[in-house]
């Protein structure tokens, strides 16, 4: 099997942090207690120490990327195609006899490697629709310190299990076995550290002290920047109001699509009922999946803007529309 090379882990654990207040992961002293705090909490399946061994300001500042973002969505979509993915894990965890009894499968071996990892698939898709990701509002008051606790640890978990249903080993139990020891102490307060782990080349890394936290010097060196990189990126990217209503119709109809499929097959009792409702409602599903998209094509060729009646309402529109009937 192909490892995570030791390097790659500790970019992994130190910088994908995405997500305020260090409450779980005891605060580590030095940069050698960093890398095994990180480490040791990741083969338990705990990514909450990705956020708590972040400097309070990069935390300020993952927070605040969070809420710019979520204020470029549109509440009306976002809502509708979460709702929809709620719907269906619905009915892939009350239908899963239905369906993994339809004639769809050849054959028994076929079957028995899609139930392998049936009921851990649909308990992610469960986890993150049922998390605040549901709500647009519930999004931009997102505690992400909450948010990795709940869904971050979940989906370490699920991961860990479908790699074990697999026949592989659980992909964060060798971060277990990572060793750091102090190498070298430079004048400006920086350390460098020597990460090693069972089968793997050491590597040396310097770390810097960043309000109390130990950071790579690389991530350190890099942070202001990735954050006016996003920023800027995220500028150039409309609000609701403002941008492509055409293409937020056609994910609204996509949805409503999907939805209309859910519906059909929600309600069938017998699996003969299945067999003859499910093939019908998914093909309906993908005909009016793949007129809202030609649709939406043609128009962007033809360089036709939208017209407002294609629009769908922006949250900024109905309260405004509220403000005018008070």
């Amino acid at each position: 099997m192909k490892r995570t090379s030791i390097h790659s882990s500790l970019v992994i654990a130190l910088v994908v942090a995405t997500a305020p207040s260090f409450a779980r992961a005891e605060l580590p002293a030095s940069p050698a207690e960093t890398v095994t705090t990180v480490t040791r909490h990741l083969a338990n399946h705990d990514a909450t120490v990705l956020w708590d061994v972040l400097p309070p300001s990069y935390q300020r500042d993952v927070t605040i990327l969070l809420r710019t973002w979520s204020n470029k969505m549109d509440k009306r979509t976002w809502d509708k195609c979460f709702s929809v993915l709620g719907s269906l894990a619905e009915v892939l965890r009350d239908k899963k006899n239905f369906i993994v009894s339809s004639q769809t499968f050849g054959d028994q071996k076929e079957r028995a490697e899609y139930l392998a990892n049936y009921d851990l698939g649909v308990h992610t898709l469960d986890t993150i629709v049922q998390s605040d990701l549901k709500s647009l509002e519930k999004l931009k008051k997102l505690d992400p310190a909450t948010f990795m606790e709940s869904v971050g640890n979940q989906l370490m978990r699920s991961a860990a299990e479908l790699a074990t249903a697999e026949g592989n080993e659980d992909p964060f139990a060798s971060l277990s076995k990572v060793q750091a020891k102090e190498k070298q102490q430079h004048e400006n307060g920086n350390v460098t550290v020597t990460i090693s782990a069972p089968g793997e080349q050491p590597v040396d890394v310097e770390f810097t002290s960043i309000e109390g936290r130990w950071l790579p010097v690389e991530m350190a060196q890099g942070w202001a920047q990735m954050m006016i990189d996003a920023h800027e990126a995220l500028a150039k990217e409309k609000a609701p109001k403002e941008g492509d209503q055409r293409l937020l119709n056609t994910v609204f109809e996509i949805a409503n699509a999907v939805e209309g499929a859910i519906n059909q097959i929600k309600v069938v009792k017998t699996q003969q009922q299945w067999d003859q409702t499910a093939p019908m409602a998914a093909m309906t599903a993908g005909m009016r999946i793949m007129t809202a998209v030609q649709m939406y094509d043609n128009a962007n060729k033809q360089n036709k803007p939208a017209n407002k009646s294609e629009s769908l309402p922006s949250e900024g529109a109905e309260d405004r529309a509220d403000g005018k009937n008070q």
